[in-house]
């Protein structure tokens, strides 16, 4: 049997397997998601109501072993109910940004048709995500447009990043380079989860304001 015949005998189960895993999860509607697979790659369609249930159901099958790179082409489309007037969502979302501790003051935001630009600048990217998700959780929100500007807090260190992901498991092919605050990762690694968990710790590098992702996803 030849090699591409084999990896695609292997492609309903990988599906299976996504599928299962986002009936499975709770906070999840899968009868509303969509899954395809074809060659490791995993692609997610369909409709759900909410950006919210959208990033859920991305972020369950990601972790997904046997998926190497996915597609998230799911559309959200509010319910009625759920549709808010540009003010009264742009006061929500300044508050949802307040309330939460990891979400410096620098950081702004409005509202517009369900659309919500973030704006501003932060130390670190995980602010940023910080950000992107309380806002992701504001009802009546449907898509979050990311203009947050990340400062540089130093110079990025590859000797730093390599003890990191020595420390993280992740393969010693994993490297970095760095110029000028933008950081570049290469290697290869096994599973999406481990590519994230590298592109992490290259985020989580002082000095990073950019990261270009060179890391290969290939099967054990």
């Amino acid at each position: 049997m030849s090699p591409s015949r084999e990896v695609a005998m292997q492609d309903p189960a990988l599906e299976l397997d996504v599928i299962e895993e986002l009936a499975w999860d709770p906070r999840i509607d899968a009868t509303a998601v969509g899954v395809d697979a074809e060659e490791g790659t995993v692609t997610l369609r369909g409709t759900v109501s909410s950006l919210r249930h959208r990033r859920d159901a991305v972020k369950v099958a990601r972790r997904v072993r046997g998926v190497l790179r996915l597609r998230d082409e799911l559309e959200v489309r509010l319910p009625p109910a759920h549709r808010r007037d540009d003010t009264e969502l742009s006061s929500d979302v300044l508050q949802a940004l307040t309330l939460d501790t990891a979400v410096p003051t620098t950081v702004n935001a409005y509202a517009q048709h369900g659309v919500v630009t973030l704006m501003g600048f932060v130390d670190w990217h995980c602010q940023r995500l910080a950000s992107e998700a309380a806002v992701a959780n504001v009802l009546g929100v449907r898509e979050v447009v990311d203009l947050i500007r990340l400062q540089p807090t130093g110079t990025a260190d590859p000797v730093a990043f390599l003890r990191a992901a020595r420390r993280a498991g992740l393969p010693s092919c994993v490297s970095l380079e760095a110029t000028d605050g933008t950081v570049t990762v290469n290697g290869a690694v096994h599973t999406l989860s481990d590519h994230d968990r590298a592109l992490a710790l290259a985020w989580s590098t002082p000095g990073t304001v950019a990261v270009n992702d060179r890391l290969s996803v290939v099967p054990a």
